[in-house]
């Protein structure tokens, strides 16, 4: 795949907009567009323009075909909602590891309060009641 920058090609081959329209045969409306957005050209006319060795087609430049630039494009309102999802996601993860760490340390002490009452540790002797005896 290739990639070329109309508005580049254009000033380097001193051509306007209506000229370079009439080459590609398409509107001048379309190479202002194209130059305006930074669009992809379309293949049939960057193999036009390649084909063409009076033109300088110098700044035609090969693309990987597997998007290796990795761009991505889109409105912002749904940056703006990808954004709030993340900051959800994120959230909720802290939330989970906090919990998990809790639920650790409880684990941890039933461990070590089941360990004092198998040893004994905890246990009253038989006339004690503890609290409930108190009054």
């Amino acid at each position: 795949m290739y990639s070329i920058d109309l508005k580049i090609f254009r000033r380097a081959n001193k051509m306007t907009q209506q000229e370079l329209a009439d080459y590609l045969g398409v509107g001048q409306g379309f190479i202002s567009q194209m130059e305006k957005n930074g669009r992809r050209v379309p293949e049939k006319y960057i193999s036009k323009i390649l084909s063409d060795k009076s033109k300088d087609s110098s700044m035609v430049q090969i693309i990987d075909s597997d998007n290796s630039n990795n761009e991505v494009t889109m409105s912002r309102e749904v940056f703006d909602k990808m954004s709030q999802l993340i900051d959800t996601v994120c959230s909720q993860q802290g939330t989970i590891a906090d919990q998990q760490k809790l639920i650790t340390e409880q684990q941890q002490t039933i461990g070590r309060l089941s360990t004092s009452v198998e040893s004994g540790a905890g246990v009253r002797a038989e006339g004690d009641a503890g609290c409930a005896a108190a009054k």
